[in-house]
């Protein structure tokens, strides 16, 4: 880091204090050679990687098909998550450089600088790469090689905290600081190891990528045990009737229980079990908590300690008793602030996180019944367009959530500050209630009088119909009142723009929401990002689709071991088999008669009830 947290913090405590040196805190030339002598153990184990893999389609007979293509994550698998979001959340402090400017790996400043942050995502992406490559493997060979490399990222870790030459204070904050990137380091320095045992005591294959979907080797109870599988099975099975919520016993927690848990499940988050989410909207998601934590814990650090140092610097200032006070009491709505901001805005980032899982879970399974209009604009874009957003859903999701956190914080401080203000000076308080009251009253009771009329005397019976009554008086009321609500119409419009203003500062970090007007939503190319990642993911991942190719690829393997041949008709009815779904059933017979109708459709008019029209 070119100017970092620490360093900062203690230039701010010099403020009130001459004597005292600022200090550096991070060496960046061995933060930047520990990136370039990183690349070459980086660049190595992802090319043992590859050598463990065959090519499927390029110069399949030279070196034996040796090296394959080897990838971070398959994008659409749902295995893993912890593990890859724990990926993820170890590079929370590269991805933190990069959204702040200071990912410079190379001191320059030229023409070229939008070239080379290219060369920076390939340097950045690369030192995490053996990671995420041997998660994707599943071998043994590749849980080796990465407990190894996870080792030496931690440890490189740990050395660039230890270059801090500082207080116990600082080295408190900076631990702080990274607490979550160190605790990912953590969990994969012993989850990986652990799979690694685990896979060599179950002597299972050193070399076979056993967590591509392609290479795994699935027995129709592993089939019919997924949750792909128990989705479609479900298709197959009656509906169970919901059943009704019990009420809790009495008593005051029970209550709250009872009142609070319906609004949470309908307007945050309601869990639907057996629903798995995709390991890299996840993975996104607990990258952009951890690179927010980081932000938020440096922002409240920083101004609580300035606010501080100015609070101390108020007695040097002036001798004013009077205005002593007045200065004191407005650092500490400064303090109140920050505080009240960043409480706020952790809790709006909650509040998007969950509204992002809920939102996808709701229109992937929408779309997995065939109803593609449940998003805007999601039948007019292209399949070329449709990957392109899904390859660039993963950084703007990320980037959008970041910067959304930002500039909720900048409006939510400004916006306490100015209400806390408003309370040291109540006598401006007083006079607005005293201008404003009026307006607002004949305002509300204007409204009130207009939905009784409507309602017994404009309408008929007492407004069950929309039906007019008494037409020559609404016509009258009609006239007078347009006058007066010409009066009214600049509120209406400043409150139209208000409500539009707050909604658009919530929903800024997300992407599933557009905050568009309808029909423009093509502008909004974050909105049009998502369609395309929905669209790719749901295209690929319809639990129908996985199931069917999943017993086909065990029908062929049945047939490439010579065992007794078996069509995939008969798998599947092995595979609901324990389902109750008998060969004869109605539901069957229809399909079998919608399928020949469809590839004889001269048959269609000798059915009984079209002769019997015709006739």
């Amino acid at each position: 880091m070119s100017y970092n947290f620490v360093d900062l913090f203690i230039n701010i405590n010099c403020l009130n204090n001459s004597t005292t040196t600022p200090a550096q805190c991070t060496d960046e030339t061995s933060s930047r050679l520990f990136l370039y002598y990183g690349l070459i153990p980086a660049i190595l184990i992802t090319f043992l990687f590859a050598l463990t893999k065959k090519r499927r389609s390029i110069l399949l007979e030279v070196f034996w098909g040796r090296p394959g293509v080897v990838y971070a994550m398959d994008s659409m698998s749902r295995h893993s998550r912890l593990a890859y979001a724990c990926a993820f959340g170890a590079s929370a402090i590269v991805v933190y450089r990069i959204v702040f400017g200071q990912a410079k790996i190379i001191d320059y400043n030229g023409s070229i600088t939008s070239f080379l942050n290219l060369v920076y995502m390939f340097v950045y992406g690369m030192t995490f790469l053996p990671v995420f490559v041997s998660l994707t493997m599943g071998s043994v060979f590749g849980y080796g090689l990465g407990a190894l490399y996870v080792w030496l990222l931690t440890a490189g870790q740990l050395y660039e905290l230890a270059q801090c030459y500082i207080t116990a204070e600082g080295i408190v904050l900076l631990i702080f600081r990274n607490v979550p990137c160190l605790l990912c380091l953590l969990y994969l320095s012993i989850s990986i190891p652990l799979r690694f045992v685990r896979f060599v005591h179950g002597h299972r294959p050193w070399f076979v990528w056993t967590n591509e979907s392609s290479d795994r080797c699935d027995t129709l109870e592993d089939i019919r045990n997924s949750s792909d599988g128990n989705y479609v099975a479900d298709i197959f099975t009656k509906p169970k009737e919901e059943k009704v919520r019990e009420r809790f016993s009495e008593g005051r927690m029970p209550v709250i229980k009872e009142v609070l848990l319906p609004l949470i499940e309908k307007f945050v988050y309601k869990r639907k079990r057996g629903f798995r989410y995709p390991s890299r909207l996840l993975s996104i998601l607990f990258l952009t908590a951890v690179v927010a934590y980081i932000v938020a814990f440096e922002g409240m650090t920083l101004l609580l300690r300035f606010f501080m140092v100015l609070k101390e610097c108020v007695d040097e200032y002036t001798t004013d008793e009077e205005e002593k006070y007045e200065l004191k009491q407005l650092i500490n709505v400064l303090i109140a602030s920050s505080i009240l901001s960043t409480l706020t805005v952790a809790g709006l980032f909650i509040f998007s996180a969950l509204g992002i899982l809920t939102n996808y879970r709701n229109h992937v399974m929408e779309m997995y019944k065939g109803k593609v209009t449940s998003i805007p604009r999601s039948e007019t874009t292209s399949p070329a367009t449709d990957c392109t957003s899904y390859i660039k859903y993963g950084g703007y999701q990320a980037a959008y959530l970041i910067w959304a956190f930002l500039i909720q914080f900048v409006i939510l401080f400004l916006l306490f500050f100015f209400f806390g203000y408003l309370m040291l000076r109540f006598d401006l308080v007083t006079n607005f209630l005293q201008w404003i009251w009026p307006y607002l009253s004949v305002f509300i009771i204007v409204n009130i009088v207009l939905w009784i009329l409507s309602k017994y005397l404009f309408l008929q019976d007492n407004g069950s119909y929309l039906a007019l009554s008494h037409r020559g008086l609404l016509f009258n009321c009609v006239y007078f009142v347009t006058f007066y609500f010409l009066f009214l119409g600049l509120f209406s419009l400043l409150l139209r723009l208000f409500m539009s203003l707050v909604l658009g500062v919530i929903y800024l970090g997300r992407l599933d929401k557009t905050i568009m007007v309808k029909n423009f939503e093509v502008f909004d190319l974050g909105f049009n990002t998502y369609v395309g990642f929905m669209k790719t993911d749901c295209a690929h991942s319809h639990p129908v689709l996985i199931v069917f190719t999943r017993l086909m690829l065990l029908a062929a393997r049945s047939r490439e071991v010579e065992l007794p041949t078996r069509s995939g008709y008969q798998a599947l009815g092995e595979f609901y088999a324990d389902y109750e779904v008998k060969y004869d059933s109605l539901a069957r017979r229809r399909w079998h008669l919608l399928y020949t109708l469809h590839c004889n459709p001269t048959l269609c008019s000798l059915r009984k009830g079209h002769v019997g029209s015709q006739s």
